[in-house]
């Protein structure tokens, strides 16, 4: 969680231990409710699709802050899940099924691009640097990296 100098919150990643758990976003959730006062951030940071990263839609995670606890996001800032894979297993596919229905709405997701402004506040600016490997991954399936 990162706060800024007005009180918005930033949140990178709420993962979980096991594919039906909700402890990690429970946790979180209360925390970060606790430091801001709210259930409101500024951005949510996704950085790839993995259990102990995202959690998984119907049970924790991220799912579980905005439709079980009732957080609010601005953004929801994510890697090209399209571009780059990253492994194809069961969580990254219900989280395309989520991203590409309705639900989708509460997450507000926007694909990170290296110079998008996650936020600007005053002098304050948090921006993209690198995404999607910097360049670096190809297009394609990498389910078989380490």
């Amino acid at each position: 969680l990162i706060v800024t100098p007005a009180g918005h919150g930033i949140l990178v990643d709420v993962g979980e231990t096991g594919f039906s758990r909700s402890d990690g976003a429970r946790i979180v959730g209360t925390y970060v409710a606790e430091v801001l006062g709210c259930r409101r951030l500024e951005a949510l940071v996704l950085t790839h699709f993995h259990v102990d990263h995202v959690g998984v839609p119907g049970h924790g995670g991220a799912w579980h802050l905005l439709f079980e606890q009732g957080f609010d996001v601005a953004a929801t800032w994510t890697r090209d899940r399209r571009t780059i894979r990253g492994r194809s297993d069961a969580t990254l596919r219900a989280w395309d099924r989520l991203l590409d229905g309705d639900a989708a709405r509460r997450f507000r997701q926007r694909v990170a691009r290296v110079g998008d402004v996650l936020l600007r506040e005053g002098p304050l600016v948090i921006r993209v640097v690198a995404g999607d490997g910097a360049g670096v991954l190809r297009a394609g399936d990498h389910g078989d990296d380490p």
